[in-house]
């Protein structure tokens, strides 16, 4: 399986903890690089709109100055009006720094490959931002949360000018985020900025919303397409979707070109297997299996049992012995690797990591015949 690289995009007034706890989940199966800037890391809100250095020092000239003609208040007075608009037309500066940053950090891995993105906050504008900007800026699937891009957003202009800017975009917005309602207020001020992360991107021929994070698209399901989805998380505060198992359940699949909804039945398949057989309950157990033996999955080509059979059969190692009874071994296996896979990503538990890698269906079921073609 070729190694795709992720990158990590942060937001302002932020220690970027996230991108540890995201990468964790994401490690095992991508090479995640942690974009990191540091123009506003402290009084992130304030700096969008005024440069604080350019308010200090021209405040403090504009006083020397004023000060030798004009009583104390008239100075000061003049030195915060002057120190204020210095500040408001510098602003833009330290946003082109940020964005230089980015640039800087993301070169390397997007000139020879077109990499995923994952971005919070205003690390949605600097990465909307790149992308209209630099012509050899361009990614593979791209994750926004609490976005703060212009819902109006010109993808279809971008796409004409750049075809492979991007292959989808997932937006997992959220109407109770405060801090991108916030954001709202400098809409005017700075291009592009907007609201995206509680509205969601405007509808249109590339555009499409989603109930829940846990649907398919009924549009794309009827033939029209698109390549942008709103996915509603109401609910979810600025930064939730980076609590517990939401990037393992939705932000994976997604990157994996999975169906979320079959990769989430997926999960519940093999969680109830768990239950059912941590609680002795025999019927709930074969309900469980039987389901996830025999439906069928894109992923498999078909039944899981089928994909099993085939695996053991083919498997150099086998031998003189029934594939039957290995496959039958490997099924309960398969779940058995799964689902410690998904409590491993939701538990946060170091001692578990490694388990992580085996969220990828794929992975489970070469771990589960391999152990099985092994043993006894």
């Amino acid at each position: 399986m070729p190694v795709t690289h992720v990158l990590l995009v942060h937001g302002i007034n932020s220690n970027a903890k996230w991108q540890s706890s995201i990468g964790r989940v994401l490690e095992p199966h991508f090479h995640v690089v942690k974009i990191r800037y540091w123009q506003y890391r402290w009084l992130g809100a304030t700096k969008l709109a005024l440069e604080p250095w350019a308010f200090l020092l021209s405040g403090i000239v504009s006083y020397w100055i004023a000060s030798r003609y004009l009583p104390v208040w008239g100075a000061v007075a003049v030195a915060v009006l002057v120190g204020l608009v210095a500040a408001f037309l510098s602003a833009p500066v330290r946003r082109a720094g940020a964005l230089r940053s980015w640039i800087r950090q993301v070169g390397q891995y997007t000139s020879y490959s077109r990499p995923h993105i994952i971005a919070h906050s205003f690390g949605t504008y600097l990465t909307g931002a790149a992308l209209k900007t630099f012509p050899d800026v361009s990614a593979k699937r791209i994750v926004f949360v609490g976005c703060v891009l212009d819902e109006k957003f010109d993808w279809e202009a971008l796409l004409r000018q750049k075809p492979k800017a991007f292959e989808a975009i997932r937006n997992d917005w959220a109407g109770k985020d405060r801090v991108v309602r916030l954001g709202r207020l400098l809409k005017w001020r700075i291009p592009d900025f907007g609201s995206a992360g509680i509205f969601g991107f405007a509808l249109g021929k590339l555009v499409h919303n989603v109930a829940s994070p846990s649907q398919t698209c009924s549009s794309c399901a009827s033939g029209a397409d698109a390549q942008i989805h709103n996915f509603d998380c109401t609910g979810l505060g600025h930064s939730d979707t980076f609590l517990g198992g939401h990037a393992a359940r939705f932000w994976l699949p997604f990157l994996w070109r999975f169906d979320p909804v079959e990769y989430g039945d997926l999960l519940d398949c093999c969680e109830a297997a768990a239950e059912a057989y941590a609680n002795r309950q025999d019927h709930e157990l074969k309900v469980a299996e039987d389901e996830l033996l025999n439906s069928d999955w894109d992923w498999a080509h078909g039944t899981l049992v089928s994909c099993l059979r085939d695996v053991v059969e083919q498997d150099p190692k086998l031998g003189t012995r029934d594939p039957e009874e290995l496959t039958g071994r490997a099924s309960r296996l398969f779940w058995q690797i799964l689902d410690r896979g998904r409590g491993a990503a939701e538990s946060g538990e170091e001692q578990e990591r490694k388990w992580i890698v085996y969220l990828h269906p794929s992975r489970a079921l070469a771990a589960a015949v391999h152990e099985v073609i092994e043993g006894p």
